[in-house]
């Protein structure tokens, strides 16, 4: 490896220092600097070597296929970088051991090999290795003042053997504090820019996918034009004791304040809970004794850091869940900290009844914009009259006879507001407007009542022995106080899970299974080690597999002090060609071949330098009978030469 003796060596143990891996770190280590005192090189051909390169391009990609099957997206391209100088540890292993001292860009790139007339140009990857093992080391995170000194001086190091000689060194050494400087400023500066988009502006950075939900406040899709199309992909596995008889709901988030475009959870405050001394066990509500509890094994995949829990209404504990922190609050939402990937618990819940919090005036509160068409359909249905779980049944009834789902809108002009168009002219919605309807409806009718979203349970596989939720299952319901606690009705027409499932794509088997594939990945994944030993097995393997390929039978190796020479891009057979006693005696006269020239890039370069030579047009033939011997799989017959042998000479004589 053409770097600074150690720079590589003490890269690769930064990079141990910023991951914690420090084991792979040392062995990686030992075996690059070891190579400078290993006597012998391999010589590896070209077309070797491109095979090479293509393996490692293979390797990161099964590196990014297990870490997004494990840990999904962002951290798998986090965890690529952190890794990728391991995937092409074998590319970088065949110049640090082989009589390369630069690689030949086509090489490394695919495209660059189609290209004949290209001229060849060679590179020496091992400054760019190193710089690969520095990014890696960054891709842990380690906000740390070590982190800045260490890059620093790592690249000051390097530096110093391309510094500009007519510059004075005390100014040079003088520029890497400053340049050091500007880059910690800057660094710090990019650090506080992301705070405060993740403070002021997350609803556009995070996204809203099937698998976020803001506890704070719900953005529906009332007054939407044109169709909603919901996405097939799988975001939780649900198992329970028995078949389900209806659907289940799974609760994430309520809401108390409509503002005509999204419910707000204003004045809901968390509280964190504390675990029990049980691993993993986590109270929500005093159990009472006696009480029959049903149990949901629940398997949520999630890509934030702080999801939101999916839980049936009347959860009073969590059990088998491997989170840092839980916090709860007082609409019933309850948010863990858990890396991105898999969340797994089991939910212990008594059906029927949601968290006793009483209720409060924002309860109550309807919308002056909404409260005249609403009036007019409590009046019209008595629902003051009647008691809160009558109203309730017959607003389900009233919705069921009178109304239909759909996820499509026209653009039809309309005064007033779209819910109250909802109500009195289309009579047709999807579950938002349901459920925002009947909320205001109860609350008009003097009933405290709130908007609750989450997931419904409803889809069994046989295939995997659950129930699978999908985006498309995300579900809006209404939470009522009925005889002193939270219920749960949802006045959605029951078909609405028929007309989402009309616009599956005839594909979703594919990425179900795909969906499994990548359960039964993280399944493999240890909870404490984000590279298990059973990954850093298989990668032992694999890489040992590259390295047999690459090194193995078919190729000789050259002692290093041979590797030197004009020889050093010269495959073992051919080594005996007689034309390199003329390439001996042109570089004598002439100007020597460059390190990965080929005899005839050389001779094109000095061919002015060539005009005083006898019979170019011999020695033209001659270098063909070279490239015969170099290359040629058949081999040159032992007379055939010794012919070619008798002609250097005579051509020889001729200088």
């Amino acid at each position: 490896m053409n770097t600074p003796f150690l720079l590589l060596g003490v890269t690769i143990m930064f990079w141990g220092w910023q991951t914690g891996q420090w084991i792979v770190a040392a062995v990686c280590a030992l075996v690059f600097e070891g190579a400078r005192f290993i006597p012998h090189r391999f010589d590896i051909a070209p077309e070797r070597l491109s095979r090479i390169s293509d393996l490692c391009i293979v390797l990161s990609g099964l590196l990014f296929a297990i870490f997004y099957a494990t840990l999904g997206n962002p951290r798998a391209i986090t965890q690529l970088f952190l890794w990728m100088p391991i995937a092409f540890m074998p590319l970088a292993l065949a110049q640090a051991y082989g009589t390369q001292r630069e690689i030949e860009l086509g090489v490394l790139f695919w495209s660059m090999r189609r290209v004949s007339s290209r001229k060849p140009t060679h590179v020496n990857i091992g400054y760019a290795y190193a710089a690969a093992w520095i990014i890696a080391a960054s891709a842990a995170n380690q906000r740390e003042a070590g982190f800045e000194i260490g890059v620093t001086a790592l690249a000051a190091w390097g530096l110093w053997q391309v510094r500009p000689r007519s510059r004075s060194k005390v100014l040079w050494l003088l520029l890497i504090p400053i340049a050091g400087g500007i880059s910690y400023a800057g660094q710090n500066g990019l650090h506080s820019l992301q705070l405060w988009l993740e403070a002021n502006a997350s609803e556009w950075i995070r996204g809203d996918g099937g698998d976020r939900t803001n506890p704070y406040r719900a953005d529906t899709d009332i007054g939407h034009i044109g169709s909603l199309k919901q996405s097939e992909r799988i975001v939780a596995r649900v198992r329970t004791g028995s078949m389900l008889v209806k659907p289940l709901l799974l609760h994430r988030a309520s809401y108390v304040s409509y503002t005509g475009l999204r419910w707000l959870a204003r004045g809901a405050v968390f509280a964190p809970v504390v675990p029990s001394d049980g691993a993993g066990v986590w109270p929500l509500e005093q159990e009472t004794t006696g009480t029959t509890m049903q149990t949901a094994s629940i398997m949520e995949q999630t890509h934030d850091s702080e999801p939101v829990l999916s839980l049936p209404a009347g959860t009073r504990r969590i059990e088998g869940l491997a989170a840092a922190a839980m916090k709860r609050n007082t609409l019933g939402a309850v948010q863990v900290e858990h890396r991105p990937g898999f969340v797994a618990y089991r939910a212990l819940y008594t059906p029927g009844a949601a968290d006793v919090v009483a209720p409060g005036p924002d309860d109550l509160v309807v919308p002056r914009r909404e409260a005249e068409s609403l009036q007019r359909i409590v009046n019209q249905l008595g629902l003051r009259a009647m008691t809160s779980e009558d109203a309730a049944a017959a607003l389900e009834r009233y919705f069921s006879n009178n109304f239909t789902y759909s996820t499509y809108r026209a653009d039809e002009p309309h005064t007033g507001t779209a819910l109250a168009h909802f109500l009195e002219r289309t009579h047709a919605g999807h579950c938002e407007y349901f459920a925002t309807a009947t909320v205001l409806l109860l609350r008009a009718a003097g009933i405290p009542a709130r908007y609750a979203t989450g997931f419904s349970v409803q889809e069994w596989s046989a295939f995997e022995k659950a129930y699978l939720v999908r985006e498309r299952h995300a579900h809006a319901w209404t939470r009522v106080w009925i005889d002193g606690a939270w219920r749960e009705i949802d006045t959605t027409p029951a078909s609405w899970t028929e007309v989402e499932a009309q616009d599956a794509s005839r594909w979703a088997y594919i990425t179900d299974f795909a969906s499994w594939l990548q359960l039964k990945f993280s399944e493999l994944q240890s909870r404490d080690d984000e590279t298990p030993l059973s990954w850093l097995a298989l990668g032992a393997v694999v890489l040992l597999w590259i390295v047999w390929r690459s090194f193995g039978k078919s190729h000789r190796t050259v002692r290093a002090a041979d590797a030197s020479g004009p020889s050093v891009l010269h495959p073992v057979s051919g080594l005996d060609s007689a034309f390199y006693r003329i390439e001996a005696a042109i570089a004598a006269r002439c100007a020597p071949r460059g390190t990965g020239e080929t005899m005839r890039e050389w001779l094109a370069r000095i061919a002015s330098d060539l005009e005083p030579l006898p019979d170019r047009h011999e020695l033209a033939a001659l270098m063909h009978l070279h490239y015969r011997c170099r290359f040629d799989p058949a081999g040159v017959p032992a007379t055939e030469r010794e012919r070619f042998s008798a002609r250097v000479d005579a051509w020889l004589a001729q200088v």
